[in-house]
């Protein structure tokens, strides 16, 4: 069987801070503890979707993550935050996709 090449580390030049949305609480939303996400690749994308209550949500760019060369590695979660180069996002999808039956790597909408 032919094998996927992971997304070469010099590919992945970036890094991300993670805070994990926790929900509702009785303040307000909550997040977990920041987390920082090194070999990553951001990528400036402006696009504009519509939500499931059909109101537009503009992206600001896709983050991708690679499940081997990226460390922590992980499907991040809707709502919660990211920030790059100082700027707060939110995620708005994560999306796996798959070499053969295991998963290649994640790309995250933020907006």
């Amino acid at each position: 069987m032919p094998i996927i090449r992971p997304i070469p580390k010099q590919l992945l030049i970036h890094s991300i801070v993670y805070e994990e949305y926790l929900g509702q609480g009785n303040f307000g939303e909550s997040w977990g503890d920041p987390e920082t996400i090194d070999c990553v690749r951001f990528e400036p994308k402006t696009a504009i979707r519509m939500d499931a209550n059909g109101e537009e949500i503009e992206t600001q760019g896709i983050i991708f993550m690679d499940t081997v060369n990226t460390p922590n590695c992980k499907p991040l979660k809707v709502k919660s935050k990211v920030t790059f180069n100082g700027i707060e996002m939110r995620v708005h999808a994560c999306h796996p996709y798959y070499g053969f039956n295991q998963v290649h790597h994640y790309e995250v909408e933020v907006v």
